[in-house]
């Protein structure tokens, strides 16, 4: 018996990517973590290098949103996101989008 399987190739990517999640359930929960914590770690460090200051709910929220839209192209598909992680990155989204509209800009008194 072998410790993995190797996908079939002939029913297109999309069933490659379907039997690897199958085989390895948690890759969509990693790969949406990494994404996010891609885009928020590499935006505030570029925003903290050019201007000086970092706008940290800027960040989160375009980054919660980031993982939105990969979850959303990743549940067109039957299997590969089920909609417990899609509701996960939706309602992070939310809260990080209110912390930004509730938050006091750098320009504001």
């Amino acid at each position: 018996m072998a410790l993995y399987n190797i996908p079939n190739s002939t029913a297109g990517i999309d069933g490659m990517l379907i039997q690897i999640v199958q085989e390895v359930p948690s890759l969509t929960i990693m790969f949406s973590l990494f994404i996010f914590c891609f885009v928020l770690l590499t935006g505030m460090a570029l925003q903290q290098r050019r201007s000086g200051i970092v706008d940290a709910p800027l960040w989160c929220t375009l980054a919660g949103l980031s993982a939105t839209f990969l979850n959303l192209i990743f549940s067109l598909t039957a299997g590969i996101a089920n909609s417990v992680m899609l509701a996960v990155c939706i309602s992070v989204t939310l809260f990080s989008a209110l912390w930004l509209f509730l938050s006091k800009g750098r320009f504001e008194n």
